[in-house]
């Protein structure tokens, strides 16, 4: 695998970025987030004023079942989401039949297998020796510079991606020698060539590996001193500098430190301050830029042209863990007669009940219906207070 030459004198590839484990759990992370956003075709009812989810589109069950024969659709939107992270850019052929009707998303391996150029106003691409037009392929970029190719995270962070390596190593180094730094042994005293090589040979035995340490030290005669030839973890600032490159690479990735599991200076509250900027400035961006292609791409000429069909992801999904939060939430919107009490129960997949389908006002949380009705009775309740009171005078 060909990589990125670094001033760490590492190589940085793809394959050594995912060894850094603050890259997975980024990708892993950020991809599984986006791939558990249910991910519906929507349209628009009532002139452009409602909503429901068009499930007989023929692009429902593509996208919210099976994408393809041999992905469901988790496993599509998580590895289209990781090819986005990971390389900068992903591409999806989309299966039409003879009627022009799209039966399959396939998503393309290996995204550097695609060529692309710019020709004529429009970007054309190359996969396996065949052709295809901006409009008959899905391109789904992450940072891009000219908005035509996104740009490649790791060649463009591959100094600080070889220094977290670089790290990894000298952690391995030091612990693979049972945490003895390499060092030499010094004396004044003359030694015959024989008598070096035992002493190396001693100390060969002892720190030979982690498994070897602890056995005992060797005598030191003739004067003989034993000197570190590397700089210690301590004065390396060894764990500060593990610590720095996490939250580098969080940068990187655009996730907070606390969603991969980075807690330094960080409790509850902030934890799940950083959730929600999580979803703000983070994931939201990123479905936005999938809805987008996806609405250039797979609605046909009309459907664009009449503007009521659309594609939205689910992003409240990721506060469903929060029951107390989310039924509150839940509450305002009823007691405000925003939504009714059904459409709350089923927006957490509970069975619908008699009763329930008229919206309440905020007097008392009545039904619209009985809003009249209960302002004349209560004006009619005044009035015989009143009638009573002129009475007893």
């Amino acid at each position: 695998m060909m990589g990125f030459g670094t001033r760490t004198g590492i190589t940085m590839n793809e394959a050594k970025a995912l060894a850094l484990s603050a890259v997975w759990a980024c990708i892993d992370i950020k991809s599984d987030v986006y791939a558990s956003f249910p991910y519906k075709v929507y349209k628009k009812t009532n002139s452009g004023k409602g909503r429901k989810i068009h499930r007989k589109h023929p692009l429902s069950k593509l996208l919210g079942i099976k994408p393809n024969r041999m992905m469901n659709s988790f496993d599509f939107q998580k590895a289209k989401a990781v090819q986005i992270l990971k390389n900068g850019n992903c591409f999806v052929i989309p299966k039409r039949n003879g009627l022009h009707e799209i039966e399959e998303l396939f998503l393309v391996p290996n995204p550097k297998e695609v060529e692309v150029k710019e020709y004529e106003g429009d970007l054309h691409y190359w996969y396996k020796g065949k052709h295809y037009t901006s409009d008959e392929i899905l391109h789904y970029k992450w940072f891009t510079l000219d908005g035509r190719i996104g740009v490649d995270p790791i060649a463009y962070h591959k100094e600080t991606l070889s220094l977290g390596l670089a790290v990894l190593f000298f952690g391995a180094d030091v612990l693979g020698n049972g945490s003895v730094q390499p060092g030499v042994l010094e004396t004044d005293a003359s030694l015959k060539p024989e008598e070096a090589e035992a002493l190396g040979s001693s100390f060969a035995k002892l720190y030979g590996g982690g498994m070897k340490a602890g056995k005992s030290m060797p005598l030191m005669h003739s004067g003989l001193k034993y000197k570190n030839v590397i700089m210690e973890p301590d004065k390396a600032q060894f764990l500060g500098t593990k610590e720095s490159l996490i939250e580098d690479v969080c940068r990187i990735f655009n996730v907070p430190p606390s969603i991969v599991h980075h807690h330094i200076q960080s409790n509850y509250n902030s934890s799940e301050h950083q959730d929600l900027t999580f979803l703000k400035y983070s994931m939201a961006p990123f479905v936005a830029r999938v809805e987008a292609e996806d609405k250039c791409k797979l609605l046909t000429e009309a459907e664009i042209e009449e503007d009521r069909t659309y594609f939205k992801h689910n992003v409240d999904a990721l506060l469903r863990p929060d029951f107390e939060k989310r039924t509150e939430g839940y509450s305002k919107l009823v007691n405000s007669g925003i939504i009714t009490r059904n459409e709350a129960r089923m927006l957490d997949e509970w069975d619908h009940k008699e009763g329930l389908d008229e919206p309440l006002v905020n007097a008392n949380s009545l039904p619209a219906s009985e809003l009249i009705n209960y302002y004349k009775a209560k004006v009619q309740a005044l009035k015989n207070k009143v009638k009573k009171e002129k009475t007893n005078e």
